[in-house]
């Protein structure tokens, strides 16, 4: 078959050279065996790869490895596809053409059929920087040459021979850029001659450099005359004439530290008149003014190398400098002058008034950390004055400050004034007026940096417990009886004490204290609570001590799932009635304190509308599609108090009616990033799965569909990951309104990774990026209520492939995998999401393995696979070999409803693609009883599955 390289570079100068060299494996004629090509290109070449085959046989590209496409299916894949294109001429040539050779094109580039992947050639392209073209023997017009460099492979090298009678000297290869010696010489000795030689890596880092081979008595006595100067130049030059102005200022630099001596000369009317020996020059007339540079070494005259600087000059008024001309050049002068020392005046005067600023917020801040003692310390009565002066506070405002009834509400009362005051120097004059009665106050003050030591595990740990008492805290704890310690450690600031304390109640304001700590960024928040409860409330804090949050599913609710399903349902046919009868507000403490609601959401459902029956149904949304088996049986008890009428319905509502709202719904399979021999599809495919195989195309995926993506449901949402150009977009598709929304961008493009949702947090592990084949290790978390993505953790290892995470008690389990050798592995790692850390389980899987698909059923982790299948229970830490249900192809799309699991067909050993939807009960898998697949629908075509997951559609509006 025949293969052609072309090669087609653009020579601007003489100096560059082209390599290109054929290494030609495989010539055949008519058989199947793969033409093997070696190119060698420079930079910045164009080259162009021709692939020739039948011209109708689609053909894809693919560089450094058959999954990695830089071409297919008429789409680019390279990361820098702006510098590729294709063409095709009709007559079986597919060309790949690469503009502009960089360093990273350097690789393997292989041409196969699009359709049977039968590798047609392989061409290996070494991208090379141009031979560099060294000047020699220069004297002081200039340099002589061109002498090539004596290139050997990879190095330049440099011979200096001197002949000699009587004591050989030395020779010593200097840099004339920085004066210094270089170590890289070999030198030999022979009769009467020496001989050194330079030895340099072939860089274009050298280009514009010069080096010299002296003489020298000794080593350290000064230098003779040199024997050797050599430039090397790797790039064309150009004609880098700049043009000026009268009156304007040139400049004849250079980098070297040697002695210089300067001459300028200006060309005029085929006349050179020398002008001075400095380096800078005011330009008094048109014409072409040249600086030449003279270098010497050690004041040594047999060295002088000239560069030359060429400056062509114009004049808007023919050469004549007139007395406008002076007062146009130095009005403006004096106006900049005068602007700039008024913008001066403005500066100092901003950056007093910022310094001010900053030192008030560092006094207030410094307060705040000491306030405890602050109030228990200071009378305010003895720093009131001097606030008054400052008009800091006014007559009124110290009258409220002393109408409170002892002395610590007053020093309370004026540091919430001081606060809120808008006056910048505050907490400043406060400062000065405690210097003469509190000097130990102020000594404090300046000296206190100190901060707690965090300890997040023990401070996720009392979190956990006073949610597990929530009820009972926010009915006892006071929070006026904990602000100060709060406020001390910088918990809480003054202002948000206010707002916390705006509410009616004491209850409300616990409520709201709870609602605050969960949302700060403190991460040894509740350790400070739990301090400040101590003295007021000794009975919650020794049951903090005793309640063990880790039994949360160890309670009074062991209840099966039908009991909820059944009181789910009855809740639906009272709907209307439920929504204008109850208010979320009375219901949230018990949902809280059984962790089927935490506070973000509490928030994010109270934020939908001011109006009860919207937050009643958002509620009532959240608990229908939560993963909570103990939901609605929670939310009856929560009723209890305060709607018992409604619960006496729950329990009376006819049976027919229940079974009536259970046909209001419909579960389905949404599939996405469908994936045969033609591309990747945008259709988004709907598969019921409620006892119909109904499969029906429902529109498209908004942005590009990428290989590899991942998805994971949330709140009746399905929510898809790795999508758009760069794999680093997400996006949701709501079952409610069965409509496409743009959510955010990931920190990190990726593919090939794993995600889960924890609560209303989408977590992201690991994955792959494209550029540079990098295996990820670090943990993205999508919040779905703040809208935000942040960079949370790493894992123990990088991985890609891993195919499921599974979530379970806070914590995500990543299966297997492949690691940064693309080789399959066997561990388990933990990630906790709680105290955003990773570990690996001391149990490894039976095998290494990747591409696992896995669902969570009870306590237990169902891991199906091309050729093997496993169970992992959580309490047990074992696994359980169920080969018998392997799946016998890879990237499938799997999912449980009503007990049953569900199988979406991929790609077998072959590479055929299946179309077939197929199920198996579950309790079969768990006691390894045979039974073979059950057929419930087929695919449009085949395809292999990236991203799919279970919603719920509403069929009768309720």
């Amino acid at each position: 078959m025949d293969q052609m390289m072309l090669l087609n570079s653009q020579r601007q100068n003489w100096n560059r050279l082209v390599l290109i060299s054929f290494m030609i494996y495989g010539m055949t004629s008519g058989n199947n065996e793969a033409v093997v090509i070696k190119i060698e290109a420079l930079v910045n070449d164009k080259v162009s790869l021709n692939c020739h085959t039948d011209a109708s046989i689609d053909i894809q590209w693919h560089f450094n490895s058959i999954f990695n496409y830089v071409f297919a299916g008429g789409r680019l894949w390279s990361p820098h596809k702006e510098r590729l294109r294709t063409e095709d001429d009709n007559a079986g040539s597919h060309i790949l053409i690469i503009p502009r050779v960089r360093g990273e094109d350097a690789g393997w580039y292989y041409c196969s059929e699009q359709d049977t992947g039968r590798r047609i050639n392989s061409t290996h392209l070494t991208v090379l920087y141009s031979n560099p073209v060294c000047f020699s023997n220069m004297h002081p017009d200039g340099f002589v040459g061109p002498n090539t460099c004596n290139l050997k492979q990879e190095n330049m090298i440099f011979n200096c021979v001197v002949s000699f009678n009587g004591t050989s000297p030395h020779l010593i290869w200097r840099s004339l850029n920085d004066n210094e010696t270089l170590n890289s010489s070999i030198c030999e000795d022979k009769p009467n001659r020496r001989n050194c030689s330079l030895i340099l890596k072939s860089d274009p880092v050298y280009d514009g450099s010069i080096f010299i081979c002296q003489t020298t008595a000794s080593i350290d006595s000064n230098f003779n005359c040199s024997t050797e100067v050599v430039k090397i130049q790797y790039f064309s030059s150009t004609n880098d004439t700049a043009k000026k102005y009268v009156n304007d200022k040139v400049n004849c630099s250079t980098k070297s530290n040697l002695i210089v001596k300067y001459n300028w000369t200006l060309q005029q009317n085929n006349r050179v008149t020398f002008l001075s020996s400095n380096q800078n020059l005011v330009i008094q007339k048109p014409g072409i003014y040249q600086c030449e540079v003279n270098y010497s070494i050690r004041n040594n005259s047999c060295l002088s190398l000239a560069s030359f600087l060429n400056v062509s000059v114009e004049s808007t008024n023919g050469g004549k400098i007139s007395g406008t001309t002076t007062i146009a050049i130095v009005l403006p002068i004096v106006l900049v002058f005068v602007v700039f020392s008024v913008g001066i005046i403005i500066w100092i005067h901003k950056r007093n008034r910022e310094n001010k600023r900053i030192e008030n917020q560092r006094i207030r801040n410094k307060i705040e950390g000491m306030y405890k003692d602050f109030v228990l310390e200071v009378n305010p009565e003895d720093v009131l004055e001097p606030l008054i002066q400052k008009s800091i506070i006014s007559n009124e405002d110290r009258v409220n400050v002393l109408n409170k009834e002892t002395d610590e509400n007053r020093c309370r009362a004026l540091l919430d004034h001081l606060s809120s005051s808008s006056h910048r120097e505050a907490f400043i004059v406060l400062k000065k007026a405690l210097t003469w009665n509190y000097p130990s106050i102020v000594t404090r003050i300046d000296a206190n940096d100190s901060s707690p030591v965090i300890k997040i595990q023990e401070n996720e740990r009392i979190k956990d417990k006073i949610v597990s008492m929530y009820i009972d805290f926010t009915s006892m704890v006071d929070p006026n009886n904990v602000f100060d310690h709060l406020i001390q450690s910088r918990i809480v600031s003054l202002e948000e004490k206010q707002k916390i304390m705006n509410n009616v109640t004491a209850k409300e304001g616990c409520r709201a204290l709870i609602d605050h700590l969960f949302c700060c960024s403190k991460e040894n928040a509740f350790i400070i609570l739990r301090e400040a409860l101590k003295e007021h409330y000794p009975r919650i804090t020794g049951r903090l001590k005793t309640i063990d949050s880790d039994d949360e599913n160890e309670d009074d609710y062991s209840r099966s799932k039908l009991e909820n399903e059944k009181i789910r349902n009855k809740i639906f046919c009272m709907y209307s009635e439920f929504l204008s009868d109850v208010d979320p507000v009375n219901v949230f403490d018990l949902l809280i304190q059984k962790k089927i609601v935490n506070i973000k959401q509490k928030q994010f459902i109270m934020k939908k509308s001011f109006k009860k029956e919207e937050r009643c149904r958002a509620l009532l949304d959240h608990l229908q599609f939560c993963s909570k088996e103990k939901a609605f049986i929670v939310l009856k008890e929560a009723l209890k108090e305060h709607y018992p009428r409604i619960v006496e319905r729950i329990d009376t509502v006819d049976t027919d009616d229940e079974n009536e709202f259970s046909t209001r719904f419909e579960s389905c399979i949404i599939v996405v990033g469908l994936r045969n021999g033609d591309g990747i599809y945008q259709d988004v495919v709907k598969i019921k799965v409620n006892g119909t195989s109904e499969v029906s195309t429902i529109g498209q995926l908004p942005p590009q569909m990428e290989m590899e993506s991942a998805a994971a449901v949330y709140d009746n949402s399905l929510f898809v990951t790795g999508l758009g150009e760069n794999c680093d977009k997400i996006w949701k598709f709501d079952a409610r309104s069965s409509k496409w929304e743009y959510c955010n961008t990931m920190i990190r493009g990726r593919r090939r990774h794993s995600v889960a949702f924890v609560d209303h947090v989408l977590y992201i592990c690991g994955g792959w990026v494209d550029d540079g084949e990098i295996t990820l290790d670090d943990v993205e978390a999508y919040d779905t209520i703040d809208d935000r993505c942040t960079t949370v953790g790493k894992l123990v290892h990088a991985v890609h492939s891993s195919g499921h995470c599974v979530p379970f008690k806070f914590s995500l389990y990543i299966f297997g995998g492949r690691d940064a050798n693309d080789k399959n592995v066997d561990y388990v790692q933990v990630y906790d999401t709680k105290l955003n850390s990773c570990t690996l389980l001391s149990k490894r899987m039976p095998v290494a393995y990747a591409l696992l698909r896995a669902v969570l059923w009870e306590n237990k982790a169902i891991l199906l696979g091309y050729s093997n299948c496993f169970i992992y229970n959580f309490d047990r830490g074992t696994f359980q070999m169920r080969d018998q249900f392997k799946t016998d192809v890879d990237y499938f799309g799997m999912t449980v409803h009503n007990e049953k699991l569900f199988l979406i067909r991929g790609r077998d050993s072959n590479g055929t693609r299946r179309d077939y939807v197929r199920y198996v009960p579950i309790v079969n898998i768990l006691n390894d009883e045979p039974i073979e697949w059950k057929l419930h629908a087929k695919l449009p075509k085949p395809f292999v599955v990236y991203a799919f997951g279970k919603v719920e559609f509403l069929l009768k509006q309720i």
